[in-house]
């Protein structure tokens, strides 16, 4: 029985992502989420700003043993790509949380696609779902009710930034006590974008 352990320990939680930018930009819907009281308002988390990003690709557990191929295709995939920029703005939710959305842009679509299909070449699951690029800024209990409409109605044509993207990451996520907790383990340079 120790073996599970032992092959369990060896493995850690990874995903591709973009670090967000953090800043005060994101006080005004922070603020709104503790305007009005509300049944759960306890169970409400802030996403940390160090924790803000856009999920490019999750892949779940991943033997730690394989992270150096892993990171030399992906440094690959991402070297064929020009850095862009991208807009975050708007407001949704899903499920039990709240977030920013981020602007669909073919250049930020053709990088996540090539990332899954490299992946899945490496015999990592093929993503099933749409790419639905956004930063995830709360989460809040299943009984907690958040006044979404109003948040929605609020922020939902709001522009929260412009970024650059000049790197794609490898992150390590882990399930804290306090929260989680995401850490870059390899960062996959973009080609320079063109003047």
């Amino acid at each position: 029985m120790q073996s599970s352990g032992n092959c369990e320990a060896s493995k850690i939680r990874v995903f591709v992502g973009l670090q967000t930018l953090a800043g005060d930009w994101l006080a005004p819907v922070r603020e709104a989420l503790y305007e009005e009281s509300y049944p759960g308002i306890e169970s409400l988390r802030l996403t940390p700003e160090r924790n803000l990003h856009v999920t490019l690709k999750f892949l779940g557990l991943v033997a730690e043993e394989t992270i150096r191929e892993l990171s030399l295709h992906l440094a690959q995939v991402c070297a064929k790509h020009q850095g862009f920029d991208y807009r975050c703005g708007g407001l949704g939710n899903f499920k039990q949380s709240i977030w920013l959305g981020v602007d669909p842009s073919p250049e930020l679509h053709a990088l996540a696609k090539e990332i899954d299909t490299c992946c899945a070449l490496l015999g990592y699951a093929a993503e099933q779902k749409r790419f639905t690029p956004h930063v995830t800024i709360a989460r809040y209990g299943k009984a907690a009710r958040p006044p979404l409409a109003n948040l929605i109605e609020k922020f939902g044509e709001q522009e929260w930034f412009v970024s650059q993207v000049r790197e794609a990451c490898l992150f390590k996520s882990e399930t804290l006590p306090a929260g989680a907790r995401y850490t870059v383990i390899e960062r996959y340079p973009l080609k320079p974008a063109e003047p």
